[in-house]
């Protein structure tokens, strides 16, 4: 499969295209949430039409010329020339970054009330600004209660940051001013397509990988785990010299703690699955693997990995796409799924109690 981009900027299709490299989530769980950034490099820089800072910016890819699937839609930041001795030495690059970069960028003086949900607060927060809050299911968007908040000129990403640390769901840019919003109760639900070595039998649309990557030992990030609630006391969980501190809006302390037990599960659980799989397009015969990247890293699905007769179970954390006219890399950073497993009824993966560890306290009811 070679893949092929259509970039338009406000309207405009690009032409001379050489390389696509976009970089979309985080490295780690735990990390913050940090703006979707697009760099676009091409040829035949009297050919570009008016480029402004802050034009709309849509990137989609197309495999097999049978459909075409959108892999970044933000604003441009930043237009550069390099001139070479001679015309067709000339280049341009276009960077943008999507909506979580604009909200990086604005401040408000907004709050909440009390008994308001993470989700509702986040969406109150964001009233008076150009950001608006998207969510796949609201009444599964918000599952922790918020103290009452009053901000003046506070930054809007540092804001959602600390709802969505409190929430322990997941926040990226959507669309150009719009943020998705997805509640810990929406992770993960559905798999749709998996990476294989071909060792098991499979049951959903799959995709070839030539690179898997798990952690290190020494990459374990904390042994003991802070929460610092706005105007409480700070709650910790575990015990160590390795501490890992997080801000939140708790409405409680005892709600605190309960967030400092489920975080410091979830670093336990780091070195259970994949940390990063990545594949090359010339390895795929269709579409699915831009089908997985685009369906699964916008809508938090699960994405199971086999490797040598054995599954994991991950959820995609970031996106990294290094494209060129010979060849595109897909890299996806991952988490364990099971570090996000609350029971659900009658889920293949969800829905059974695991007591045979390690670890065995994947399955819970909430937290």
């Amino acid at each position: 499969m070679q893949v092929t981009w259509s970039v338009v900027i406000t309207g405009n299709t690009i032409n001379n295209v050489q390389t696509v490299n976009i970089d979309l989530g985080r490295q780690n769980l735990q990390d913050p949430f940090r703006a979707g950034t697009a760099t676009i490099t091409g040829r035949n820089i009297d050919a570009l039409p008016t480029i402004l800072i802050g034009n709309s910016v849509t990137l989609t890819a197309d495999g097999d010329g049978t459909g075409d699937y959108i892999m970044f839609r933000g604003r441009v930041s930043d237009v550069a020339f390099q001139y070479g001795m001679v015309a067709n030495e000339d280049t341009w690059t276009i960077t943008a970054e999507d909506a979580l970069g604009g909200a990086g960028r604005q401040v408000t003086t907004e709050g909440w009330p009390s008994n308001y949900t993470t989700y509702e607060a986040a969406e109150e927060f964001v009233n008076e600004t150009e950001i608006e809050i998207d969510s796949v299911s609201p009444s599964l968007a918000g599952s922790s209660i918020v103290s009452p908040q009053s901000i003046e000129n506070g930054n809007v990403l540092e804001v959602l940051q600390q709802l969505i640390q409190t929430e322990q769901g997941r926040i990226f840019g959507l669309s150009f001013d719009s943020i998705r919003w997805v509640g810990r109760d929406e992770l993960g639900y559905v798999a749709s397509y998996e990476f294989t070595d071909g060792s098991v039998t499979p049951t959903l649309p799959t995709t070839s990988y030539d690179v898997l990557n798990f952690r290190a030992f020494a990459d374990n990030v904390a042994n003991r785990v802070v929460v610092e609630p706005d105007g409480l006391a700070s709650q910790s969980s575990g015990s160590g010299s390795k501490t890992f501190t997080l801000k939140s809006y708790d409405v409680s302390t005892s709600q605190a703690g309960n967030l400092a037990s489920y975080v410091r599960s979830t670093l336990d659980q780091t070195a259970d699955v994949p940390f990063s799989v990545s594949t090359r397009s010339s390895m795929q015969s269709n579409n699915d693997l831009l089908g997985m990247t685009a369906q699964g890293f916008y809508n938090l699905l699960r994405l199971p990995i086999v490797l040598r007769g054995v599954t994991y179970q991950c959820l995609i954390e970031g996106v990294q796409i290094s494209s060129t006219p010979s060849d595109t890399r897909f890299t996806f950073t991952l988490s364990a799924a099971a570090s996000q497993a609350f029971f659900i009824l009658d889920d293949n993966f969800y829905g059974r109690l695991q007591d045979n560890g390690p670890p065995a306290f994947n399955n819970k009811l909430g937290f």
